[in-house]
C-alpha cells in the first residue's frame, strides 16, 4: 500500500517539476548575484586605477606644455 503511493508520488511529471525548479531557481539566484558582486567589485577596481593613473600623469607631466586634457584627448606637443 505504502509503496504504490511512493510510485505514484515518484512518477508524477508535477512533483518532479516542482523539485526541479526548487533546484534550479536557487543556483540561477546565486549566480545572478554572485555576477552582481563580481561586477561591483571591478568596477570599484577600475575607479581606484583611474585616479591613480590621473595622479601619476598629473605628477609626471609637465603642465607649462603638456595638460591631462591634452593628453586624453590624444594632443601631442612636441619640443622643437
Amino acid at each position: 500500500m505504502y509503496s504504490a503511493t511512493f510510485l505514484k508520488r515518484i512518477s508524477d511529471p508535477e512533483g518532479s517539476a516542482i523539485v526541479e525548479a526548487a533546484l534550479v531557481f536557487p543556483l540561477v539566484v546565486l549566480l545572478i548575484a554572485g555576477l552582481t558582486g563580481l561586477s561591483l567589485q571591478v568596477l570599484d577596481e577600475t575607479k581606484t586605477d583611474a585616479q591613480r593613473h590621473r595622479t601619476e600623469a598629473i605628477e609626471a607631466l609637465d603642465a607649462r606644455i603638456l595638460s591631462t586634457e591634452n593628453i586624453m584627448r590624444g594632443v601631442w606637443v612636441m619640443h622643437e
